[in-house]
């Protein structure tokens, strides 16, 4: 007897090629999610650098308003890296007759080494 022929539409399986083609995909697929993953880790961590230097920023100007803080410059003993300083300047409201001086404070909180920063500014009510 003869054997019959088998079509490859009735062999079982996928081929070599089926195979290395679903593994590029697949590979490509977590490549970008992994890509991704990476990238949404770095900015939560930026982000969470930066709501800390505001945080730190806002509690500042606080003390600088109530004078409890008089220096111009300094460093957070409680977070390493960071750093502020204060300066102050003349902000003109108004125009015309209307026209009104008030001391400005600018606190810039800074972080990362210095890379990135957090800036606060408000109208004093007093000189310091």
């Amino acid at each position: 007897m003869r054997k019959a022929a088998v079509s490859r539409t009735d062999r079982a399986g996928f081929t070599l090629l089926e195979v290395l083609a679903s593994v590029v995909i697949a590979g490509t697929a977590l490549t970008v999610l992994l890509l991704e993953r990476n990238r949404t880790v770095q900015l939560v961590s930026e982000t969470d650098a930066m709501r800390l230097a505001a945080m730190l920023a806002s509690e500042k100007m606080g003390e600088i308003a109530v004078g409890t803080e008089t220096a111009g410059s300094g460093t957070f003993q409680q977070r390493e890296g960071y750093s502020w300083s204060v300066s102050e300047s003349s902000a003109v409201l108004g125009s015309g007759p209307d026209q009104v001086a008030c001391p400005l404070l600018e606190l810039t909180v800074t972080y990362w080494g210095g890379k990135r920063s957090v800036t606060l500014k408000s109208i004093a009510r007093r000189k310091r």
